[in-house]
């Protein structure tokens, strides 16, 4: 599924909605609550949304079946003009490709889910008189991890010719919705 956050700045308004692959048509979900400005969207390996505000510079957890926001807490800088985020797929972590307007320059920054506070990684593009290098879209590469859900025991081996190993397959279904899922 792919989800696009989109935002009215003369309105104060932030909508959440998933987009036809195939198409591009949008469908909406619904408002983006307690989000005036939602500027980046990102969605963990166990498939929880979160997003951050350049409005009230603030990270919310997002359910991504109502758009209803839940704050978590300030990001600690100052959010404006483009700015992007994703999750490391392999090991879990959030970046995010911010614009700190008070600094005026264009940072890699990684975010806590718990707090909603972020760390400063470092600086994108020109320090002097100041980066205007602004990544809309942060993408990770990595091992997908369509299958957050599954896991398995054990994760590698070796098996001789004419050999077998039983390898066990966990299922957690903890916050997924009812339907039927499938993994490669």
């Amino acid at each position: 599924i792919v989800y696009l956050s989109s935002t009215n700045e003369s309105t104060s308004t932030s909508w959440l909605y998933t987009v036809n692959k195939s198409t591009g048509t949008p469908t909406l979900i619904g408002v983006l609550t307690n989000a005036p400005l939602m500027i980046a969207i990102a969605i963990n390996n166990n498939g929880q949304m979160y997003g951050y505000d350049m409005n009230t510079d603030v990270m919310l957890s997002i359910n991504k079946a109502t758009g209803a926001g839940t704050l978590i807490g300030s990001i600690g800088f100052d959010a404006g003009y483009g700015q992007g985020m994703d999750f490391d797929p392999i090991t879990g972590t959030l970046y995010l490709s911010a614009f700190n307007a008070s600094t005026f320059q264009a940072e890699l920054r990684t975010g806590n889910t718990t707090t909603g506070s972020t760390t400063l990684v470092g600086l994108l593009g020109s320090t002097t008189p100041g980066g205007l290098v602004q990544l809309g879209w942060l993408g990770l590469p990595g091992e997908p991890f369509d299958c957050a859900w599954l896991t398995e025991s054990p994760v590698s081996g070796l098996i001789p010719a004419s050999g077998n190993q039983i390898v066990d397959i966990f299922v957690d279904a903890t916050g997924l919705t009812a339907g039927t899922y499938n993994c490669d």
